[in-house]
C-alpha cells in the first residue's frame, strides 16, 4: 500500500447508553502489518524467537510507503479492547505523515502508538485530548522500531516514551502541553478543522426518521444514523436582543413530546467553528416550525469560544432575548438539558454524562404552551456552512409528573 491519502473522515466509535451500547472495541487510524518480521535483511528480534525457521527472510521492500493521513476527527475509542491508540502502527512506512489530527476520549490509551517495527514516521500538527500516553513506541534492543519524527502536536497529557535521548534515531520537538482547556489558535483550528467537510457531511447519514422531524428556517441539511443527527446550515443567528432579529436554525425534534416534568438531554459531539457564537444544542419550543413567531423558546447551546449558554425569550415575542452562560473553557464534546416545570425551565450541562451543573435559575415563561416541540437546534452564526453532530438524545418526562388517583374502597366493600 503506497500513496494512501487519508483525509478529513470521522472516526466515531461510540460507547452509549440506553439502547445504543457498546462502541468501538479498538483503536482509531491504523497502518502497517508485521512487527518488522518482514523488514529488508529480517529484524534480530524474529531471529532470536525462531520466526524464520518458518518464513523467509526478505530481501525486497515489503513494506508500504508514503502515506498522507491527515484532518481526521477520531474520539471515543478503546471501549473494550487494550494496548491500542487514536493512531497505531505496525511495521516501516517510509515517507508517511500523520499530520493535523484530533483525538480525544480513549479510555486513557495511547495517543500515537508505534508499534514493533514502526518506522520512518513523521507526526506532526496533531492534537491529543483526554488521552493517556500521548507519544507511545514499543522498541527493544534487537527490533527495528525507531526513526520517528514527532513535531508541533498539541496534548493535555505530558507522558511519553519517545524521546530525543532513546537511542532510536527519534526526533521530538515543538510539543505543547495544554491545561484548562487553553488552546492555542493554531491547535483550535485542527480541532474545528477535523472531520468530513460541512457540506458533505449529510451525505454520510440518512434522512431523518420517525419519532424525530426535522425544519429548517434557513438553507440547511439534517441527516440520521441510528441515534445520531447531523444538522449543517447557514443561518445568521438565533438571537433578538439589541435591536437584532435572526431565528435562523436547523432543527431535529419531536413534535408535541414536552410537557410539564420533560427534560430534554443531548450531546454536543462536534461543532464547527464558523463563528465564536455558532450555536448547537437542546431547545424546547411551542412550534419549532414557526420561526420568528412561535413563543415558549428557551435553548441551552454551547459556543465555540463562549462557553455554555442558557438563552430564552422573555418577551414571548418568538426571539432569544436573556442568556446566561458559563466560562468560555466549557467546550463540545458536552452534554445539555433542559427541564420543564409546568411553566419555569432550567438548563444544566455536564461534561461526562453523569454529573450535570445547573446554569444559572429557573426561569419562568408564561408563554409555554401545554405541549411543546423538543429536540436539538444548530445555527452557524455565519453565511459559512456549519455542521454540529449530536448523539444521545432523550426526551423524558418524569413519572412523577403523572397523577394517578385510587378510589378508596367503600365501607360496604371493606366489610
Amino acid at each position: 500500500m503506497n500513496g494512501l491519502e487519508v483525509e478529513g473522515q470521522e472516526v466515531r466509535h461510540r460507547a452509549e447508553r440506553g439502547t445504543e451500547q457498546g462502541g468501538h472495541p479498538y483503536s482509531g487510524l491504523t497502518i502497517g502489518y508485521g512487527w518488522g518480521a518482514n523488514d529488508i535483511g529480517g529484524s534480530q528480534d524474529y531471529v532470536n524467537r525462531g520466526l524464520y525457521n518458518y518464513q523467509p527472510i526478505y530481501r525486497t521492500a515489503t513494506t508500504d510507503a508514503n502515506n498522507h493521513v491527515t484532518d481526521n476527527y477520531i474520539h471515543d475509542l478503546m471501549q473494550q479492547m487494550t494496548d491500542g491508540g487514536c493512531v497505531y502502527t505496525l511495521s516501516a512506512s517510509p515517507g508517511s505523515i500523520f499530520e493535523r489530527n484530533y483525538c480525544h476520549s480513549n479510555n486513557s490509551w495511547f495517543g500515537f502508538y508505534h508499534d514493533e517495527g514502526s518506522r520512518d514516521f513523521t507526526d506532526t500538527s496533531n492534537v491529543f485530548r483526554n488521552t493517556g500516553e500521548w507519544g507511545h513506541v514499543n522498541s527493544n534492543a534487537t527490533n527495528n522500531t525507531g526513526a520517528l519524527t514527532l513535531t508541533d502536536n498539541w496534548t493535555t497529557n505530558s507522558s511519553a516514551n519517545i524521546t530525543n535521548t532513546n537511542g532510536r534515531g527519534d526526533v521530538v520537538s515543538g510539543t505543547v502541553v495544554v491545561s484548562d482547556g487553553n488552546w492555542p489558535p493554531g491547535a483550535e483550528t485542527v480541532m474545528d478543522n477535523a472531520g468530513i467537510r460541512p457540506l458533505s457531511r449529510p451525505l454520510t447519514t440518512d434522512p431523518v426518521s420517525s419519532p424525530y422531524s426535522a425544519y429548517s428556517s434557513t438553507p440547511a441539511n439534517t441527516g440520521q444514523s441510528g441515534g445520531h443527527f447531523t444538522i449543517t446550515d447557514v443561518g445568521k443567528d438565533i438571537w433578538g436582543a439589541g435591536g437584532q432579529h435572526e431565528d435562523e436554525y436547523g432543527t431535529v425534534f419531536r413534535k408535541g413530546a414536552a410537557v410539564d416534568g420533560t427534560s430534554v438531554t443531548a450531546r454536543v459531539d462536534s461543532l464547527d467553528k464558523t463563528s465564536g457564537w455558532a450555536k448547537a444544542g437542546v431547545v424546547l419550543r411551542n412550534d419549532l416550525t414557526d420561526d420568528g413567531s412561535s413563543p415558549g423558546y428557551a435553548a441551552v447551546v454551547v459556543t465555540p469560544t463562549n462557553g455554555v449558554s442558557f438563552q430564552r425569550d422573555s418577551s414571548a415575542d418568538g426571539y432569544l432575548d436573556q442568556l446566561t452562560s458559563t466560562a468560555a473553557t466549557v467546550k463540545a464534546p458536552v452534554w445539555l438539558r433542559l427541564t420543564r416545570t409546568a411553566t419555569q425551565v432550567s438548563a444544566s450541562y455536564s461534561t461526562d454524562g453523569t454529573t450535570f451543573t445547573q446554569l444559572g435559575s429557573k426561569v419562568t415563561l408564561p408563554s409555554m404552551a401545554t405541549t411543546q416541540d423538543a429536540g436539538v437546534i444548530h445555527t452557524a452564526h455565519s453565511t459559512t456552512a456549519g455542521s454540529a453532530t449530536f448523539s444521545n438524545l432523550r426526551i423524558v418526562t418524569s413519572p412523577s409528573r403523572h397523577t394517578v388517583r385510587f378510589r378508596p374502597p367503600s365501607a360496604k366493600a371493606a366489610k
